[in-house]
């Protein structure tokens, strides 16, 4: 048995299941530079299990179900869930108060860091041979972090290690002189602040269906429509192209046509719906898509 059969088997995280996670999770910090978690300076086995307590037991989230939903056997298994725990900590690596950035840099980031130095005047971070800093070049400082590029998740900055590193280094390289803690992580925080986008469009399932028209106005964006259903279409699983012509029945209906569980299947239809939301958001053709999609699911095993 895999963790695979042990989740459709108990619906619980047991041996199998956590001792996946625990690998995903250190590859996961490992080659995305994310950060421990507060009650932690680094990533030990207690951070990691902690982190995986977390995951599993986050309100709201249906996070082994959501795995399970998704995948068909172990290796897609631990690719959704590499997916999710990619995300999560994510999540956990932004909107970061300044007092918890500042206890961040001090403890888990720039102590490695041979390029930076502890000053007592003052009590901060410098590079080498540097003296207190100017305030007043506190712009260019702005300028030169505005500059360092930073990955975001939604609007907002994803504070790793390498992220947060970065930003020291080039907020003490334009101050020309030591900053404090405080002082420097305020910096970090504006810069990792939500940025202005303009918000996506939604796209509703509700209105997907016979009620809306799959005429389109030529053969070129009918091609292109049928091109993007069709690579939707062949990144579902067997059990979502199933689900696909039935979104929106009663959670009852539901588990019926994929003989899940009714919470199962609440949330592998809750999980498809986001997903093919995020796949038409920015699609103005999003409800031919959706109607090709449809008829993709409908007429294909």
């Amino acid at each position: 048995m895999g963790a695979y059969d042990e989740l459709a088997t108990t619906g619980q995280a047991g041996e199998l299941t956590t001792e996946l996670l625990r690998q995903l999770v250190l590859a996961t910090v490992r080659t995305r530079g994310f950060v421990a978690p507060a009650t932690h300076t680094a990533w030990t086995p207690d951070a990691v299990d902690e982190t995986i307590s977390q995951l599993v037991g986050a309100p709201g989230t249906g996070f082994l179900l959501t795995c399970w939903a998704r995948a068909e056997d172990d290796a897609t298994l631990a690719a959704v869930m590499a997916d999710l725990v990619g995300s999560l900590l994510e999540e956990a690596g932004t909107g970061w108060s300044a007092a918890e950035v500042a206890r961040r840099l001090d403890t888990a980031v720039l102590p490695g860091d041979p390029g930076l130095e502890r000053t007592s005047e003052p009590t901060g971070w410098g590079l080498p041979g540097q003296a207190r800093w100017d305030p007043a070049r506190r712009p260019e400082v702005v300028t030169a972090l505005a500059a360092v590029a930073v990955q975001t998740r939604g609007r907002t900055g994803i504070a790793t290690v390498p992220v947060l590193r970065a930003l020291g280094h080039a907020a003490l390289q334009a101050a020309g002189g030591a900053m404090t803690t405080a002082e420097l992580a305020g910096l970090v925080v504006d810069r990792l602040a939500p940025a202005r986008r303009r918000p996506p469009r939604p796209v509703l399932m509700d209105g997907v269906g016979e009620s809306v028209s799959p005429l389109l106005d030529g053969p070129e964006p009918g091609l292109v429509v049928n091109d993007t259903a069709e690579e939707i279409w062949a990144s579902l699983t067997s059990l979502e192209r199933t689900l696909v012509p039935h979104l929106g029945l009663p959670v009852a209906e539901l588990a019926a046509v994929v003989e899940l569980p009714g919470a199962m299947a609440e949330v592998a239809a809750d999980g498809l719906v986001e997903r093919l939301r995020a796949a038409c958001t920015d699609d103005e053709r999003a409800a031919e898509v959706l109607v090709r999609l449809r008829v993709l699911c409908t007429e294909r095993p």
